[in-house]
């Protein structure tokens, strides 16, 4: 039996999407070296993603590096549900690091979602909700940052 790194576990679902939403950095690296395909999309109800916008979603820095590294479209954008790029995956999390790795990689913050929202507006729109809820100082200076690295 053949080891296949963009074998498909449903709806284009892969063990690099996994390993990039867990931030395992050894299997990540092991996939990429296998050959798998850096752009691949999963089609799901809430609409679609790749490998890079998982790891975005997820707060995994040191995989948005590799991914972009090797060649992941850092601009990518779902055609389907909320129509949404890693760069708003990261601001909705509101990681710095994220933010910052993917604008380093080129990710355009203009591009909007099927709203007309954009990453800036997600970041504002989460530092409200934290400063609403009262979380923790240092949730909402993290967050000050990401709204600054947007703006």
């Amino acid at each position: 039996m053949t080891f296949d790194p963009n074998h498909d576990y449903g709806r284009g679902y892969t063990l690099l999407m996994n390993a990039a939403r867990d931030g395992d950095v050894r299997e990540v690296r092991r996939l990429l070296d296998s050959g798998a395909d850096v752009n691949r999309i999963e089609t799901d109800d809430q609409g679609e993603m790749t490998a890079l916008a998982y790891a975005a979603a997820f707060g995994q820095p040191q995989v948005i590096g590799m991914l972009t590294s090797a060649g992941a479209n850092v601009d990518f954008q779902s055609r389907t549900g909320m129509r949404l790029t890693p760069l708003m995956h990261a601001a909705m999390g509101c990681d710095e690091r994220c933010v910052k790795l993917l604008l380093d990689a080129g990710a355009d913050r203009r591009l909007r979602n099927s709203s007309g929202e954009t990453a800036f507006d997600y970041a504002l729109l989460y530092r409200a909700n934290a400063v609403r809820n009262q979380w923790d100082a240092s949730d909402v200076g993290r967050m000050d940052r990401v709204v600054k690295l947007l703006s």
